[in-house]
């Protein structure tokens, strides 16, 4: 590839702060004369944000390459984010990829794509600092990363290998960058991160402390707390979203399992008790709080009935919605060595059984909330409805002639539309 021309396209796999740091780094190549283009048009440089969660995820990326190249002639294909960082020579040797970028080195793109015309393929360091980052997919609705990395040791996660340690931002960039979110227009921001429970800012200052800033910012409405982990959302976390305005009565909570069993082996900080006492907290303080839990089946040595125990467990503590994984083996995990491994035939009956248990707990928690006067940020507009979200993040959908994007409207929940 003799010169790079400007135009970039984008495509991210895997979880919001990947989609935070996809918007980040194409927000530096607009700042270079790039054009954004759609990932599915033509462009002279491609940008694949990777996740290695799973094996499928593994293999997204692999498919995701092989139909840049197929599409394309000569294309400069980028690979940058998890899997990048945990299999580089792996990715390198892919054909057609020119650049693998490590956890650092992706926020500096345009400069190493600027000197390596000549296509050679190769991985660059690796460094562990935080990079905040933004995206903004809706004129309603902001991810923000205050947080990066993890250093829990989860006996199935590699995510600790491919992110690093835990590590944050200041609160000071955090607000600088929520107030040009606000100057923008948005009305809520998600606060993101790896593992959000473990901020740590400057002079240890934690997530409390945090919160406690961002609930006195002009301008933004509305503020939601992605994934924490349950060890890490106390009660005076608990006690300040009950009373705050800004702060939404949402929370997403990985469970994993219902067994004390799997949850040891799976190295998890908490036993099925704590976890439960956590929701029945949250409810007393919020009692029409939405929760929802991460899930994760067919965890070695999970016999048909602990699988029924924790299917009761959830049943048991009114969760809101399920996201639901099977278990997928990980090279340099203890658990890959772990015996009593579950076939993965079972593994997918048993997430298609829990998924289907999540859209009963989804519905009895939307006809729960039937007949309440609700605010709802609206997000879209399609000529005879406008849609949003409630507070507690119920899906919502309005006769109007009018598009009211961008604004917040008191409604009734009347009536629940599978």
């Amino acid at each position: 590839m003799s010169t790079i021309s400007k135009r970039v396209a984008f495509h991210t796999l895997g979880c919001k702060v990947n989609f935070s740091e996809t918007a980040t780094i194409s927000r530096d190549f607009i700042n270079e004369g790039y054009d954004v283009v759609d990932f599915a048009d033509q462009a002279d440089v491609y940008v694949l944000n990777t996740c290695t969660v799973t094996d499928n995820a593994d293999r997204k990326s692999r498919k995701f390459i092989r139909q840049i190249i197929n599409r394309n002639i000569n294309p400069y294909i980028v690979v940058i984010g998890c899997y990048a960082q945990l299999n580089p020579n792996e990715v390198s040797k892919i054909p057609g990829v020119n650049l693998v970028a490590g956890i650092n080195e992706k926020f500096n793109l345009p400069k190493y794509i600027n000197s390596q015309i000549d296509g050679s393929s190769f991985v660059l360091d690796k460094k562990n600092r935080f990079n905040i980052s933004y995206s903004i997919n809706e004129r309603t609705r902001a991810y923000i990363k205050i947080q990066d990395g993890c250093s829990y040791n989860c006996s199935y996660c590699t995510i600790p290998l491919a992110r690093g340690a835990s590590r944050s931002g200041e609160i000071a960039d955090i607000v600088r960058v929520c107030n040009l979110i606000s100057y923008k227009g948005v009305k809520e921001i998600i606060i993101s991160g790896i593992n959000v429970g473990d901020y740590n800012g400057h002079g240890n200052e934690g997530l409390i402390d945090l919160i406690e800033v961002l609930n006195e910012l002009d301008g933004i409405e509305r503020f939601r707390i992605s994934s924490i982990e349950p060890n890490l959302l106390d009660e005076d976390i608990i006690n300040f979203i009950s009373k705050s305005k800004k702060f939404m009565p949402h929370f997403h909570i990985p469970m994993q399992s219902g067994s004390n069993v799997i949850l040891r082996n799976m190295k998890r900080k908490y036993n099925a008790k704590y976890y439960q006492n956590l929701i029945s907290m949250i409810y007393k303080k919020m009692p029409n709080a939405c929760i929802g839990a991460d899930v994760m089946v067919g965890f070695p040595g999970e016999s048909d009935k602990l699988f029924f125990d924790t299917c009761n467990f959830i049943k048991n503590i009114r969760l809101s919605y399920l996201h639901v994984f099977p278990y997928s083996e990980r090279d340099r995990t203890p658990a890959i060595k772990y015996s009593d491994q579950v076939e993965i035939k079972e593994r997918n009956k048993r997430s298609k059984e829990l998924q289907k248990l999540s859209l009963e707990l989804k519905q009895e928690f939307y006809i729960s909330n039937k007949n309440e006067i609700a605010k709802v940020l609206i997000d879209s507009y399609d000529g005879d409805y406008i849609y949003g979200f409630t507070e507690n993040y119920v899906r919502v959908r309005i006769p109007s002639s009018e598009d009211a994007t961008n604004s917040i409207v008191l409604t009734q929940l009347t009536k629940f539309d599978n």
